[in-house]
């Protein structure tokens, strides 16, 4: 819809399940069971974010270039956990 101003748009997604730690596997595993998911697929998750500050960095910048997506919401409970992955982000 946005046509010729795509460039000039954008995309902001919610990471609803956002968990920084460096030893992640154990929330990756619950969550993929809950979800009837493999852990594959829970980390590919377009609403979900884990492991340490760097690997979730380069998993955004990563969404970024793929997908076009510049703008990440976290909710509350994860900010100060997340702080590093912004600095990490900031300038880039």
């Amino acid at each position: 819809g946005a046509g010729a101003r795509f460039a000039d748009v954008e995309l902001e997604i919610g990471a609803y399940f956002t968990f920084v730690m460096d030893d992640a596997k154990p929330m990756v595993e619950m969550f993929a069971n809950n979800f009837g998911m493999t852990q594959d697929q829970m980390l590919a998750h377009p609403h979900a974010l884990f492991g340490s500050a760097a690997t979730i960095a380069e998993e955004l910048q990563r969404r970024r270039e793929k997908y076009g997506i510049s703008y990440v919401t976290v909710g509350a409970d994860a900010m100060a956990a997340f702080a590093p992955v912004v600095a990490q982000l900031s300038g880039k």
